[in-house]
């Protein structure tokens, strides 16, 4: 398909100085929900990522963002997700919701794919054996300290496959 710039772009722009999400807001998932829609996105307030979520009742066009904190919240000294959290992907498992996003544990590097999910299209929990996807010291050569940037298709028969980057700026494959 051909796509046009909507005339009252942008949709969702970076919040006041301060904010959660006063430098920047990216890396959009959106879903139609029996609510209308909702868009998880990466924020951030200067130099570290969080998720935000913003909803929408008028099929994508305006946007009410969220206040407060990420609906996956950075973690504490010494979690796989310490710095950062970003790259939300969004999709719907039989009566679950799930958002794949990245986790950052070090200043730099070790980047790693977790998982939060809800019976409700506004992810409230995170997956308790997070993070669901690890970097490999086998896989170093040609994946470095990263996996990150998740985007997944789930089959009918269950099965979900992921390509995601890696630390080299290279695409991996992988399948559950």
């Amino acid at each position: 398909p051909h796509f046009s710039r909507h005339p009252d772009n942008p949709v969702l722009s970076p919040g006041p100085e301060g904010s959660a999400d006063a430098v920047g807001v990216m890396l959009p998932s959106v879903a139609e929900t029996d609510a209308g829609w909702v868009m998880w996105h990466a924020r951030t307030p200067e130099l570290d990522y969080s998720i935000g979520v913003a909803t929408s009742s008028d099929g994508g066009l305006s946007w009410t963002k969220s206040i407060g904190e990420g609906i996956v919240p950075t973690g504490h000294e010494g979690s796989w997700r310490r710095y950062a959290t970003n790259s939300p992907m969004v999709l719907k498992v039989g009566i679950d919701w799930r958002v794949y996003y990245t986790g950052r544990g070090g200043e730099t590097g070790d980047l790693n794919i977790g998982m939060a999910m809800s019976t409700g299209a506004v992810i409230t929990g995170d997956y308790p054996e997070n993070p669901v996807f690890e970097w490999s010291d086998s896989e170093m050569d040609w994946a470095g300290t990263a996996v990150a940037h998740p985007s997944i298709i789930h089959h009918p028969d269950g099965h979900l496959e992921m390509w995601y980057s890696t630390g080299y700026h290279r695409i991996g494959y992988a399948y559950s």
